[in-house]
């Protein structure tokens, strides 16, 4: 499986291609009780893994690639929270033995230099037992993208800036090499040790590993706040960062693979509000990197990703804690997979663009055209597409032609009763292709008839006569009119009639 996503920022223009999950485009043609908001869906089918090498990631920064987002504690915003009001995006981080642990992703991250963390991806791996990070939903996106063993290295610690502590060798080093805390790169040599251990001992690390090798797949990075208070570090951050992205794939300084996939999410807390002149230009700064136009040697293989629709206030947070942003779980989980959506991108530039379709409501028993945007890559070698729609056997779906063709008619049948929403998933493929296809998904609420279906989205309140909101205006509108003006303007005392 790909990727569910939707359209996002990239640097300051919207990019063509994948797209982030947050936002669905407008279609041509809108049913006229299609719903207009946003609603997510993400499904997580069962593989079997291959015996390809490893797939490595390594995501590196400072706290908040640790991860601050709270999993139970707090109330609106912590991941518990999110899984129980919105269950088509994150009820796949759950099952009925918890909180869902992969064994098809590994993570390997020691916090804080003393407490280490290796196993199967799931909650409590960001920097404390009750927290997650980006890790979380980055893992699950790439972990359904291969058939292969996934391994996420995190490498982050609290309160590092790129100025001193990751200082890329290309930028000076002052000692040389780095060998004690504070030293300038000491915690760029620090990562690359720690990478180059995990690898030398993988079989220690995770007895599963069956010799299978091993291949550094994509970077991700984290970081900025420390730069972002500092007018000194936040003025060199373009020149460190840029330096810091071609040390990690040189030879000389890091892995030695050139354009090897290389994700930024930027340091937008406080969201699109901030107005503060160093945080506006270390931004930019993090931006800069997929310009093409300024860093041509980067397109194509340096994505960044534009945080700031991520930012979610106090009152829709755990915490009141602005740099780690309000310790929001729904805000790590966004960021991650909004880095795992460009990662992919970047790992098989060739693939369509794949959206589903704006979410739709219907009745039962009404058909519906699906509507979705397929956008084939110029040069691609995905040349002979195939289509294949599925749902849940038991939501009552039926599609016309088929569902092996790409805008098909959906009927739905469902019980009386309350309204349905069904879940469906477009899988695009090319003719002969081994690799999991490009999937996205979307919903169509169904309600008993047409009537329902404009009570249930609040469409009756275009007809301000239906008192009885039968979607009819009649007799019985003039009752309800009566009793209520009767009940909200009668006496409640005699009153004296003038002479």
């Amino acid at each position: 499986m790909r990727l569910n996503g939707k359209s996002r920022a990239y640097g300051n223009r919207p990019r063509q291609g994948y797209k982030e999950r947050t936002m669905k485009r407008e279609s041509k043609h809108v049913n006229i009780l299609r719903l207009c908001a946003v609603l997510v869906a993400f499904a997580f089918p069962a593989k079997v893994l291959s015996a390809g090498p490893l797939k490595v990631f390594v995501l590196a920064g400072q706290s908040n690639m640790q991860g601050q987002g709270e999993i139970t504690d707090g109330a609106q915003g912590n991941l518990q929270y999110m899984v129980d009001t919105d269950p088509a995006t994150f009820g796949h981080l759950k099952d009925a033995g918890g909180w869902v642990v992969r064994d098809d992703v590994w993570v390997w991250y020691e916090r804080d230099g003393s407490t280490l963390i290796k196993g199967g991806l799931s909650v409590g791996q960001g920097a404390a037992n009750d927290t997650i990070g980006p890790e979380l939903q980055f893992g699950h996106v790439i972990g359904d993208y291969y058939d292969d063993q996934v391994l996420l290295i995190k490498t982050a610690w609290g309160g590092k800036s790129l100025a001193v502590d990751f200082r890329p060798p290309s930028s000076g080093w002052s000692i040389n090499p780095p060998v004690a805390v504070g030293d300038q790169g000491y915690y760029y040599q620090e990562m690359l040790n720690i990478v180059a251990d995990v690898l030398a001992n993988l079989s220690t690390h995770f007895p599963a590993y069956e010799g299978q090798g091993y291949e550094i797949v994509g970077f991700g990075w984290h970081q900025g706040w420390n730069d972002r208070v500092n007018q000194t570090y936040n003025d060199e951050y373009e020149y460190n960062m840029a330096n810091f992205i071609r040390d990690i794939r040189s030879s000389e300084h890091g892995f030695g693979i050139p354009n090897l996939p290389f994700v930024i999410a930027t340091t937008g807390m406080s969201g699109w509000g901030e107005t503060h002149p160093r945080a506006l230009s270390l931004m930019e700064a993090q931006l800069a990197m997929a310009d093409a136009n300024t860093y041509p040697e980067f397109e194509g293989n340096v994505a960044v990703v534009e945080t700031r629709d991520f930012w979610r206030t106090v009152a829709q947070s755990p915490a009141d804690q602005n740099y780690h942003w309000n310790r929001n779980a729904e805000t790590y989980f966004l960021i991650g997979n909004a880095m795992a959506e460009e990662m992919a991108g970047m790992i098989d530039p060739n693939a369509p663009s794949v959206n589903a379709g704006i979410d739709m409501i219907t009745w039962s028993g009404e058909a519906v055209q699906l509507d979705p945007n397929v956008v084939e890559k110029e040069g691609s070698d995905w040349t002979d597409l195939t289509y294949l729609w599925s749902a849940d056997p038991n939501d009552g779906v039926v599609f016309d032609p088929g569902n092996n063709v790409e805008d098909p008619n959906v009927t739905i049948s469902k019980a009386p009763g309350d309204a349905a929403t069904v879940t469906l998933t477009l899988a695009v493929n090319n003719v002969g292709r081994l690799e999991p296809p490009v999937e996205d998904t979307m919903t169509i609420d169904v309600y008993d008839d047409a009537c329902k279906a404009a009570i249930g989205k609040g469409l009756a309140s275009d007809n301000p006569t239906d008192f009885d909101e039968n979607c009819i205006t009649g007799f019985g509108d003039l009752a309800v009119l009566a009793t209520k003006w009767l009940n909200d303007n009668a006496l409640t005392e005699p009153v004296p009639v003038s002479q």
